[in-house]
């Protein structure tokens, strides 16, 4: 099966398009997105631009690490938002690691030891920034396939997020 997820061409495109609009509000872009037929795939990357403007773009894509495999919707053929415990919803993208988290007292919360890490694994993933979670962590879209590493150190998974 191949990922069917948007390319980060086209999001920049959209992120392009919803700058020049320069809406003044969620609700104005939202019914612009309907009016030209945006499918649900392209809102997540207005939104976030809506939200974040320049402070996020280019969107770039680089490869990613994240503790426990993405949850892929197979009907939709891409992965779903991680989950925000903290306000209870669905973030627009897949939550991901960074060295400043790792170091955080919020990945001490989430019990990151050893132990942990090797029953969650640990993935690589490639995608490109939308913005931010619930716990700071970089909220991602993926452009390929999440791939299980063999890491199973807290410390092996810094060196990689480094």
């Amino acid at each position: 099966m191949e990922y069917n997820s948007i390319s980060v061409k086209r999001a920049n495109k959209i992120a392009e398009k919803v700058l020049e609009k320069n809406f003044s509000n969620k609700k104005e872009m939202e019914s612009w997105l309907i009016e030209n037929d945006y499918p649900m795939s392209d809102w997540a990357i207005a939104e976030a631009t809506l939200k974040y403007g320049k402070e996020i773009l280019p969107f770039e894509e680089k490869e990613f690490y994240r503790i426990g495999e993405p949850v892929f919707d197979y009907a939709e053929e891409n992965y779903r938002g991680s989950w925000n415990f903290a306000e209870d919803r669905r973030e627009d993208g897949i939550s991901v690691v960074t060295e400043d988290w790792l170091h955080s007292i919020k990945s001490t919360f989430f019990g990151i030891d050893n132990d942990s890490l090797k029953a969650k694994g640990i993935y690589k993933i490639k995608g490109f920034v939308i913005g931010f979670g619930g716990d700071d962590e970089p909220v991602i879209i993926a452009t390929a396939f999440a791939e299980k590493m063999k890491i199973y150190s807290k410390k092996s998974l810094e060196k990689l997020v480094k």
